[in-house]
């Protein structure tokens, strides 16, 4: 039994990090890292343990709400405090290395928020060939230092 378990995490670990080495292969064939500017850094909570969540009741999905609201919603529920959870999306600008024009684009973390803030400078990797196309990896290992 142990056998088949570590059969089965150690390809997950395997089918994971290929995944995370294709990512990092496509970005430093096709990306280049430049620098954009944080247009927004907006904060929403949402409420969840390992067993459970909280959902919105018409779509089944997450309910993410104002943080100002989710004690009261916790509490309702019967969560604690502390199951409350905090997540950003970003909106950010950044100049195209194909066109010099500037691009909008969009990320969510729920980790490190603390450090997007409107007007802050982070590094994403625009496309040398399609203006207008940009990613941002989070917590890929091939890709070293990534600040988002």
């Amino acid at each position: 039994m142990f056998a088949r378990s570590a059969l089965i995490v150690g390809g997950i670990a395997a089918v994971v990090g290929f995944t995370m080495f294709d990512q990092a292969s496509d970005l430093k064939k096709n990306y280049t890292r430049v620098d954009a500017t944080i247009t927004n850094a907006s904060v929403e909570c949402y409420v969840e343990t390992r067993k459970r969540r909280l959902k919105e009741k018409s779509t089944g999905n997450m309910a993410y709400m104002d943080c100002d609201i989710a004690p009261a919603a916790a509490k309702h529920f019967g969560f604690s405090e502390s199951d409350i959870k905090r997540r950003v999306t970003v909106t950010y600008e950044y100049e195209s290395p194909v066109d010099g024009n500037y691009y909008n684009g969009e990320f969510t973390r729920k980790s490190d928020i603390e450090s997007y803030v409107d007007g802050a400078r982070i590094k994403v990797f625009a496309h040398k060939e399609k203006p207008g196309k940009a990613k941002t990896p989070s917590g890929n290992l091939f890709l070293g230092d990534s600040n988002v």
